[in-house]
């Protein structure tokens, strides 16, 4: 599978909850948030060379099945400690919004006290940022049929968001800010900074104080740098980087740093030509068909080395290793965060 489809075993943050795709309130604080999963060093691949054998990238058990419709055994772990279980990402992102409406209602109660107006008030449109490759009409096609048409949906999906951006309504408190004079708006803004409080209290906030979360969350950390830098995740790395470089894309070390590559030729062009779309649409459609062939490339090399399973066969032992001896901390962090 191509980064695109979500279905490569990236690191993602283990308490983070999906989030709407919208403009920043203007009273918005510093919202409150779990510390950010350290992204894994990837590990030195070393001099290219022939590309291993299968017995070289397999799991030290080669008969080791897993199943990748179910999520590895550290995300299991951090969903239970979440509540979350079970749920699906909608679910997760309308639970996420809630949190969010009730932050507003009571910074609009705050303010209210400090004797001034304010609006509880969300973004309009979808609270999750599906991607272009969920799409129905994209999602239930073969992985490299796909990445033929759309890529990864990277430049595709921007492309459309740019020339067509999607209206998310207006904050109501711009005007009541800008009515006032200008004292008004220094007090109304000094207001909403004392009443703004992020997405939960500070109650919930001081869970990611704890000792035994914060020692949790730093283990679980290393053992996501284990996972990229074992020697059969590394060999595998070797062969894809090897793979995509016969097919025209070298310089690339792992999967997971294509996407990076085409962000940062999207940004070029969307810095370039974001007042006058028209006059870079060549270059904006070379653009694409580069990421389609790269998408392409990698798809293929990825089945050839049956990349996801191999990797998740790996991750799945190491977690399963790292969480064996944590029961008792897993449950002291379910009963902290289900409070």
């Amino acid at each position: 599978m191509s980064p695109a489809t979500q279905t490569l075993p990236y690191p993602r943050h283990p308490l983070a909850s999906a989030t709407l795709v919208a403009a920043t309130l203007a009273l918005a604080l510093a919202a409150c948030s779990a510390p950010e999963t350290d992204t894994p060093t990837p590990a030195e691949p070393g001099q290219a060379s022939e590309r291993p054998s299968p017995e070289e990238t397999s799991a030290e058990d080669p008969a080791v099945v897993v199943d990748l419709d179910q999520p590895s055994p550290l995300e299991a772990t951090w969903d239970r400690i979440r509540g979350t279980t079970g749920l699906t990402k909608e679910a997760e992102a309308a639970e996420s919004r809630a949190r969010m409406l009730a932050a507003e209602e009571a910074t609009a109660a705050c303010m209210a006290a400090e004797g001034f107006e304010y609006v509880p008030w969300l973004p309009e449109g979808p609270i999750s940022g599906a991607s272009l490759a969920t799409q129905p009409q994209y999602a239930d096609l073969d992985p490299l049929e796909r990445a033929r048409q759309i890529g990864y949906g990277f430049v595709m999906e921007r492309e459309e968001a740019l020339l067509n951006p999607v209206e998310v309504g207006t904050n109501p408190n711009f005007a009541i800010r800008d009515s006032l004079s200008e004292e008004g708006r220094r007090e109304y803004g000094e207001a909403g900074g004392r009443c703004s409080v992020g997405d939960m209290s500070a109650e919930e906030a001081s869970r990611f104080e704890d000792p035994v979360y914060l020692e949790f969350h730093e283990d679980a950390n290393e053992v996501e740098t284990a996972i990229w830098q074992d020697r059969r995740v590394v060999a595998l790395d070797r062969a894809w980087s090897d793979c995509v470089a016969d097919a025209g894309f070298a310089g690339f070390e792992q999967p997971y740093v294509t996407l990076n590559e085409v962000s940062e030729r999207w940004e070029e062009w969307r810095r370039t030509y974001e007042e006058t779309p028209s006059a870079g649409a060549a270059e904006l459609q070379e653009l694409i068909d580069w990421e389609v062939s790269l998408a392409v490339a990698d798809e293929t090399c990825q089945a050839e080395l049956d990349y996801v399973a191999t990797h998740r066969a790996v991750r799945d032992e190491l977690e399963s290793a790292f969480l064996a001896d944590r029961e008792d901390d897993i449950t002291y962090l379910t009963e902290l965060f289900g409070k």
